[in-house]
């Protein structure tokens, strides 16, 4: 029998129930191009992130490290001298409302965001309040399972931090014009509140890769359903479950997908600093790996089914990333300033700007792991 004929683009009229629009933007599994203009470009600009991100990230941990007492003591100053907690599961609400409503409040083709009659926003925001969980729960638990057998149980605690970096996230998608939009800022904490030795270094690494294992399965397992069911979700006439599961799929890879890419930078405060801090060579793989997901499947994204991204996504992306660097260089600059409201927190001047940050420190860094691996490997 002659194969089935391929779905029309979302504008045609549909007798079943209409999938959300933003599945028609990303590309299946079968879908992969060898071109390879196109994988030099993803190599490119996964270089070119590295950059973007890991030589601002380390402007602020080092700057961070540098001016950290008078930080807390302006923080002190202005009243905050103590983490107010709601109850945990208050806490994983909230974190949930808030993800969900800057995801869907910013996302383009659904919701308020644009204003498209053919798209389907109640079946948009059911697919984020599965994916979200699902994409929290993925990263956050193995990881807990870990380090629980090493320290023991402990409180759940979402970061004030991470709300608002999910927050700027969706802000900045929307000046840039980002499609999809950026979700960040989906992971939850565990603070140890007994007396029990927290986990050494290592340990939280170890952590971190669990971490970062589970998501990575809940990607490939939601590319990999979004893959196969995709046909039957755009024919026309699905029925509701088999949209909504394409719907989930979509956003368990794209949600996933940046938040991968986000937590593993080397900055304080996110997980990719324990790992880079821990060993090189177990953070760089993950990062590029990551990287070159994120620019291939989300943003370098060829035409699908005649609905063409716009082409300048992938630039709108870096303009997203150096925003951050500017930001990470905003903050050293804000200390180098004299006359800065804080200074008079501390009698230690700034630290020089050439002991910021250098390129050859990581590089010597990787070289004697990769010597100690080697030495390791060799017989006796």
């Amino acid at each position: 029998s002659p194969p089935a004929p391929e779905p029309s683009p979302p504008s045609a009229d549909q007798s079943g129930v209409t999938p959300i629009r933003a599945g028609w933007f990303l590309p299946r599994m079968g879908d992969f191009s060898l071109d390879i203009q196109q994988l030099l470009l993803v190599a490119a600009l996964t270089v070119l992130l590295l950059f973007l991100v890991g030589f601002p990230a380390d402007v602020f941990n080092k700057t961070y490290e540098d001016r950290r007492e008078e930080i807390h003591q302006a923080l002190r100053a202005v009243g905050v001298k103590r983490r107010y907690r709601l109850p945990a599961w208050l806490q994983a609400v909230l974190l949930t409302v808030i993800a969900v409503g800057a995801a869907f409040l910013s996302s383009r083709g659904e919701g308020p965001a644009e204003n498209l009659p053919a798209g389907n926003w109640k079946l948009h925001l059911a697919a984020l309040l599965v994916a979200v969980p699902l994409v929290t729960a993925a990263y956050s638990v193995p990881g807990e399972l870990y380090l629980r057998r090493i320290r023991g149980k402990a409180s759940l605690y979402v970061p004030p931090l991470g709300l608002a970096a999910g927050v700027l996230c969706a802000v900045f998608s929307q000046l840039c014009g980002l499609n999809p939009a950026y979700a960040y800022g989906l992971f939850l904490m565990f603070v140890l509140a007994s007396k029990k030795p927290g986990p050494t270094e290592p340990q939280k690494a170890r952590g971190v890769l669990w971490s970062v294992a589970g998501l990575s399965v809940l990607i490939a397992l939601g590319w990999l359903g979004f893959s196969v069911n995709w046909h039957t979700a755009h024919a026309g006439h699905a029925g509701l479950l088999t949209v909504l599961i394409d719907a989930v799929a979509y956003w368990i890879v794209v949600i996933g997908a940046e938040s991968l890419v986000f937590t593993l930078i080397p900055m304080r405060f996110l997980d990719g600093f324990t790992l880079a801090g821990w060993r090189l060579l177990s953070w760089l793989p993950l990062q590029v790996a990551s990287g070159l997901f994120f620019w291939y499947v989300i943003q370098c994204r060829a035409e699908v089914d005649g609905v063409a991204p716009a082409e300048d996504q992938w630039l709108r992306a870096l303009g997203f990333f150096l925003i951050f660097g500017l930001a990470a260089t905003a903050f050293w600059g804000y200390f180098q300033w004299p006359g800065r409201p804080t200074a008079r927190f501390s009698d230690t001047p700034p630290a020089p700007v050439y002991t910021m940050s250098r390129l050859t420190r990581p590089l010597c860094r990787l070289r004697k792991e990769a010597m100690a691996v080697r030495a390791a490997a060799l017989p006796e």
